[in-house]
């Protein structure tokens, strides 16, 4: 799973860059494409409920970010839908994760 190139698609980017202060959901798949989706309490609280509306047989990994005026603040790396043992992303991948999304001055990266 580490070795995978990641890409997001310009209107998933786009989620990243209209949020103003928001979680946003991402699921890395198979292929290393990352999805974003707002996490909306009427529409899709969680990734439960977004991978029950669609399901996703590829998706290998789940993180979340926190979003204030398009610059993510906070990447966490934790979500039961990681198989890992520890249910965090690997540090290979947040890494690679960073260089695709738009970075506050400070990220803090929690669940390390």
């Amino acid at each position: 799973m580490t070795h995978l190139n990641l890409t997001l698609a310009l209107s998933d980017l786009q989620i990243l860059r209209d949020a103003k202060n928001e979680i946003v959901l991402g699921i890395i798949l198979a292929d290393g494409t990352v999805r974003l989706r707002l996490s909306d309490p009427h529409r899709v609280p969680g990734h439960r409920d977004w991978l029950e509306q669609e399901p996703m047989v590829d998706q290998v990994r789940a993180f979340s970010v926190g979003v204030l005026d398009g610059r993510v603040h906070v990447i966490h790396t934790g979500s039961r839908y990681n198989q890992n043992a520890s249910r965090l992303l690997e540090p290979e991948l947040v890494k690679r994760l960073r260089k695709l999304i738009p970075l506050a001055s400070r990220v803090k990266v929690l669940g390390y």
